[in-house]
């Protein structure tokens, strides 16, 4: 823990500001210490605020240092190369591409049942979207009938899963059983055309915690280049 006062601080810079070459150096680490700290604070906020299924998300926050001398032109970044974590951050809307809603994945693809919630795995690979495919198209006269002909198509075609455009929840099912009993399992909710993605800010408090820091932070980079210059 590092106790100063902004006399001491002004006195630091007094001092280094005598060797034009060293300030820059102090200045420069500084900022890019900043963005590190932040990246740091980030990502600690990403794994206590959400239900991260993998370790790529905290690997897309990302540094972007600084390298000028050129005080005024000295900056870094710290952020994220993912844009799902820019509307995690502000908030969003999902809409639908198709004439169909917005595709939701559920508790029973990743493997944790009907009634887990939320959900907390990774979709298992056999029932991700991209990785499914449908049946064929079946003519009928009203709904009912299209979605057990589609449930009796899948069964006779050995393909798992169908769209079914149920009442209360259309999507994608799995077919599971045998022919004379087959049941449906939800892997993916259609029944929305849009979903509504609240704010969940995690880089903006980090930013507010470096800044409380970030006085210490250059003090402590003063003092490593008065060192280095003999005056301390």
């Amino acid at each position: 823990m590092i106790t100063l006062d902004d006399k001491q601080l002004k006195d630091f810079e007094k001092s280094l500001s005598t060797f034009t070459d060293a300030l820059p150096f102090a200045t420069r680490h500084t900022v890019n210490q900043m963005a590190f700290k932040a990246r740091e604070f980030g990502q600690q906020n990403l794994r206590n605020k959400m239900t991260l299924r993998n370790k790529w998300t905290e690997r897309s926050v990302m540094v972007n240092m600084t390298r000028q001398l050129n005080i005024r032109k000295q900056e870094s970044a710290t952020g994220s190369t993912e844009d799902y974590l820019a509307t995690q951050e502000f908030g969003g809307v999902e809409v639908a591409g198709g004439k169909h809603g917005v595709a939701i994945p559920t508790s029973t693809a990743s493997g944790e049942g009907d009634s887990a919630r939320p959900r907390k795995k990774a979709v298992r690979a056999a029932n991700q979207m991209r990785r499914i495919r449908l049946s064929g198209r079946v003519k009928a006269r009203s709904r009912g009938q299209r979605n057990f002909l589609a449930v009796r198509q899948a069964v006779d075609s050995g393909r798992k899963f169908v769209f079914l455009d149920l009442q209360k929840h259309s999507g994608i099912y799995k077919v599971i059983g045998g022919k004379r009993k087959p049941k449906v399992r939800l892997m993916h909710d259609m029944s929305r055309k849009s979903v509504r993605i609240p704010a969940t800010p995690w880089l903006e408090p980090a930013v507010k915690k470096v800044e409380k820091i970030a006085p210490g932070l250059y003090f402590s980079a003063l003092k490593h280049q008065l060192k280095r210059q003999g005056l301390l």
